[in-house]
């Protein structure tokens, strides 16, 4: 097909297009030298502008990606992030912030086991969280991505009475288990946990069981799991099962029995995960009840999650949604909708994958990768299975109002003192701004090279033409002589040392990118030469590269304007005598 369109157009071009590919085709060397020059001159400037234009951006990225926000404390103790809303009362009130996000970082492994897989996780307030990020992160937008964290069944939570002094369950136990005793997981509104703990599970038949409502927590609390325990970790626990009816709360000064969940209908209730295989089954059974026409039966297996097994307040498949990084799933063998059971401080937890990324801020994606997880979702979930060793929040993250991010850096700075690591984006980014080796001294090299190219590229360009006059000012008169017009002429000269110039800064331009590649990848490495995080990405500044090209042009077409001009007006009658 090419030769044929190449046939067809050399038939209905005109005669200064054909006459140019011919002269071109006759002698093609005589171009090699002006090309090269115009190779090696592009090739330069592509590669100065390239290469410190991509340094300058990865340098910055590193930053953003290291701080997540403008400002990030990271490194909270345990305690700090335990305080009843105050992290959000303290720094969320002061002068520039925009927003504040609350987050935990923490490790975990996959499966049951302490031999799965290790993986950093981050659970973040999905719900508003403000944070740079880049679009080759992911296939798929920021805010679709955080929107699948929030992804819940919703559940009518159980809520207790304010002035219930109590909290009881009917119990029937398929048999006598030793020292397996009955919990009741409760929050209050600031999301504290607490345990409950009530007597042991006891001997077969109907009995009451009962606790006390503790009166330190904010009300009105909530149940968010019920709970076996017995002493042991791991595959030790008793096998076993028990019947559970009408959970009430009782009204300390009427006495009045207030019902919280009679498990007649709808069972919103899940069992906890204790290993990778569900080894315990929640149901609702008509044969055994204490009043109406359905209790819940519950299974439980030797499997235990850090000494528990029981059923927490959840509907649908209880699982939690992360986002995984293509390094987990790799390592995991996931991928987007798998299922797993991850271990973590707290305990066992069920997950589903619901997006793969590449790279999330603040996140090292290398060996087992990283998870995302909902901060509040993780946090009532984790809190749930072990309130004595209740998780909180260890770190968090503040944008700031437009040029407020040193004025924020500084407020936090002097609040946080030695308690937690404040790092800041735009203090760094001026410092960044001042380090003569970074961004100074690369553009102190691309202007330095600029002018050279302009005065090289212009210089061998006037050079080229002017030898080219000197050679051809004889076969420009004879075909002026035997009819070529001056638009033929014109047309003639620039379109052949046009295409020329085009050669040269073309593939120079492509040689440049991949010097610049090659470049690149050899330079850019941390300060103790470990790989840059997130990678680089290829940035050419052609604020400095179009103006070039304009410039280089301008001098081109301005000395092939002077070259057409004398080849226009040459005296044929003079030039005809010295011939002769």
């Amino acid at each position: 097909l090419l030769y044929y369109a190449l046939t067809a157009f050399a038939r209905r071009a005109p005669v200064w297009v054909s006459m140019t590919l011919w002269h071109m085709a006759r002698n093609p060397l005589q171009y090699s030298w002006l090309i090269l020059l115009l190779v090696l001159v592009s090739g330069i400037g592509i590669l100065a502008t390239t290469v410190g234009a991509t340094l300058d951006r990865s340098y910055e990225e590193r930053i953003r990606y290291e701080v997540g926000a403008d400002v990030r404390v990271s490194g909270l103790p345990a305690y700090f992030g335990r305080r009843d809303g105050g992290i959000k009362n303290i720094y969320g009130s002061l002068d520039g912030v925009d927003t504040l996000s609350l987050a935990l970082r923490s490790g975990g492994r996959v499966g049951s086991g302490d031999q799965g897989v290790p993986f950093s996780l981050l659970a973040l307030e999905s719900e508003g969280f403000d944070v740079w990020y880049r679009d080759d992160f992911s296939t798929v937008p920021l805010n679709n991505l955080l929107a699948q964290l929030g992804r819940q069944d919703p559940v009518e939570p159980i809520l207790i009475p304010e002035n219930a002094t109590q909290i009881r369950i009917w119990a029937n136990p398929a048999e006598y288990y030793q020292l397996v005793f009955l919990w009741i997981v409760l929050q209050d509104q600031t999301g504290r946990t607490r345990i409950v703990t009530m007597q042991e599970l006891g001997f077969p038949g109907w009995h009451l069981m009962s606790a006390n409502l503790p009166d330190d927590m904010v009300g009105p609390l909530r149940v968010l799991a019920i709970q076996i325990n017995e002493p042991g970790f791991g595959a030790v626990g008793t096998v076993g099962s028990a019947v559970f009816d009408n959970l009430h709360a009782v009204i300390g000064s009427t006495g009045e029995e207030v019902l919280l969940d009679d498990f007649e209908n709808n069972l919103d209730w899940i069992p906890l995960a204790t290993s990778a295989i569900r080894s315990d089954e929640l149901v609702l059974v008509s044969d055994v009840v204490h009043d109406g026409e359905s209790a819940a039966w519950f299974s439980f297996g030797k499997e235990t999650n850090r000494g528990t097994r029981g059923f927490r307040r959840a509907s649908g498949n209880g699982r939690i949604p992360v986002i995984a990084s293509s390094s987990f799933a790799r390592a995991a063998g996931a991928s987007r909708g798998s299922v797993l059971i991850v271990g973590v401080s707290a305990g066992l937890v069920p997950i589903e994958v619901v997006d793969v990324v590449e790279y999330f801020p603040t996140m090292d994606p290398i060996g087992g990768g990283f998870l995302i997880f909902d901060l509040p979702t993780l946090l009532s979930y984790v809190n749930g299975l072990n309130p004595i060793a209740e998780a909180g929040v260890n770190e968090f993250f503040l944008s700031a109002d437009d040029d407020d991010g040193l004025k924020v850096f500084r407020q936090v700075s002097a609040l946080v003192r030695n308690q937690g690591h404040v790092t800041g984006a735009q203090p760094e980014l001026e410092a960044l701004e001042q380090n003569p080796l970074i961004t100074a001294g690369w553009r102190a090299m691309v202007i330095a090279a600029m002018l050279i190219i302009v005065f090289t590229a212009g210089l061998g360009y006037v050079v080229y033409l002017l030898a080219f006059t000197e050679r051809s000012i004889g076969e420009m008169a004879a075909l002026r002589s035997l009819g070529l017009s001056s638009k033929q002429t014109a047309g003639l000269i620039g379109l052949e040392h046009l295409m020329v110039a085009f050669i040269g800064l073309g593939i120079g331009t492509w040689a440049g990118f991949q010097m610049s590649r090659m470049m690149v990848s050899a330079v850019t490495l941390t300060d103790s030469g470990g790989r840059v995080l997130p990678p680089f990405v290829l940035t050419t500044d052609w604020t400095i590269m179009g103006p070039l090209y304009g410039v280089l042009l301008l001098i081109f077409v301005g000395a092939l304007y002077s070259l057409g001009r004398r080849m226009i007006h040459l005296d044929l009658h003079r030039l005809s005598r010295f011939e002769g």
